[in-house]
């Protein structure tokens, strides 16, 4: 996503690894953030990466610059 990992204000907010669709636990998919920790979250009917940047713009109120950072860099990556 261009962003460097070293210069971010909450790097425990910054995902940098999840289940990809189909590899989830049900509805439960983990995610490893920056800081190092992985936590599970939910999301309903889990079919595109963006639905797991969403249901964390959601949680962390993610600015409108790294939010669309973060769905280009998940849309780059398929």
């Amino acid at each position: 996503a261009g962003i460097a990992l070293d210069k971010l204000q909450n790097p425990a907010s910054f995902p940098v690894l999840f289940d990809a669709p189909g590899c989830a636990h049900g509805r439960t998919v983990s995610v490893a953030f920056a800081d190092g920790h992985v936590a599970q979250i939910i999301v309903p009917d889990y079919s595109e990466p963006s639905q797991v940047i969403g249901v964390l713009a959601k949680k962390f109120k993610y600015p409108p610059e790294l939010l669309n950072n973060l769905l280009k860099a998940v849309s780059e990556a398929r």
